[in-house]
């Protein structure tokens, strides 16, 4: 982020490989999002609209602020040599921001970096100093320090070379340092396309509500969608294409393959219409008892009837109790994470409703 004309575009670009349009006679629109694919993860590049800019109201600069530092792990502000009135106005304008999010402290996470551009190498030490002094006494006055508050991960001020100075680009791996020793904030790509679709909402109605919260209803409207599924077949996903147990965290598949179910002849472990049971069982039958007989014992080679039907029904409880252990399993790791937020009655309707579900 910055002012407008600053650079911004061209300093992600050198950073991280993106090929954001930076030109100084075409502005930056709004927010533009670009991806870097690499062996360990990947670096999603947020190029916003320069600041103070006549197009936008000082609502709209707060709102891009707020976005990016809720959606961020490291967050590179570029401004001018000194902290003139209209920066301080914005830095207020930060402030201001903080406390609308008040009710989510540990949403506010990333790291600051303040770019002080085109800096001698002689000045660089005494602009850095002042810089901090007027910096200190925005950010504490009225009592709240909104440093703290806003950016977590703590603050850095750099005075950056000018730039036909080979330091500029030098400068550029200690920024990637410090960005790939930031935690990952998001271990997939969809927790993070649902936390900013979800961040956008609340901006664009002036949703002020708890953000945990949120995401803490939309975690249990899933799990209410899918439980009917995972208890019946043991999969999260029937049609078009059967999808099976994951963590939805981290996507790991939950351990233990999807028992007797393929893309070529599924088996309905639970007959979808009671009229139908019998058919439905005497296909379920059948299919079992030839997949134990191919993988166990075939019923040719066993010289004694009971041991053989001994074997086949603790084969058959076995395919029970392992589908049955893998849902809980799957269960416990969708809601682990939730349960210890909700207040009691979400508690109480959540639980109401599972065990609706396996009685």
């Amino acid at each position: 982020m910055g002012e407008q004309s600053c650079g911004k575009s061209f300093m992600l670009n050198h950073l991280v490989g993106t090929t954001f349009d930076g030109s100084a006679m075409r502005c930056t629109e709004g927010v533009w999002m670009s991806l870097v694919n690499t062996k360990e993860c990947i670096y999603v590049a947020l190029d916003f609209e320069g600041l103070r800019s006549l197009e936008r109201t000082p609502q709209e600069d707060m709102f891009l602020t707020l976005f990016n530092t809720v959606v961020s792990n490291l967050i590179l502000y570029k401004n001018q040599y000194t902290i003139n009135r209209d920066a301080s106005k914005m830095f207020q304008k930060f402030q201001d921001g903080v406390k609308l999010f008040e009710s989510d402290p540990n949403i506010f996470q990333a790291r600051l970096c303040i770019i002080i551009k085109d800096v001698p190498e002689t000045d660089k030490n005494g602009i850095t100093k002042e810089f901090q002094l007027k910096l200190d006494k925005i950010s504490c006055r009225g009592g709240d320090n909104f440093i703290t508050k806003m950016y977590g991960g703590g603050l850095n001020i750099i005075a950056w070379p000018v730039f036909h100075d080979v330091a500029w680009f030098k400068k550029l791996s200690n920024i990637k340092n410090k960005l790939d020793k930031q935690e990952t904030k998001y271990e997939n790509a969809k927790t993070f396309l649902q936390n900013t679709k979800l961040i956008m909402a609340k901006l664009k109605i002036c949703d002020w509500s708890s953000l945990n919260e949120n995401l803490i209803h939309i975690r249990v409207a899933t799990l209410k969608r899918l439980l009917p599924i995972a208890v019946s077949y043991g999969i999260e996903q029937k049609d078009p294409i059967i999808e099976p147990l994951v963590n939805h965290d981290s996507k790991e598949p939950i351990d233990g393959p999807i028992d007797f179910l393929n893309d070529e002849k599924p088996i309905k472990l639970f007959p979808d219409d009671d009229d139908h049971v019998d058919e439905f069982f005497i296909q379920l039958s059948e299919y079992l008892r030839n997949h134990f007989e191919k993988t166990t014992q075939p019923r040719k080679e066993s010289s004694d009837d009971n041991e053989w039907f001994s074997n086949f029904d603790r084969f058959l409880k076995d395919i029970i109790k392992r589908q049955t252990l893998r849902v809980q399993n799957w269960l416990i790791i969708f809601v682990g994470k939730s349960i210890n937020v909700m207040n009691y009655a979400k508690k109480k309707e959540l639980f109401l409703y599972i065990q609706s579900i396996f009685n």
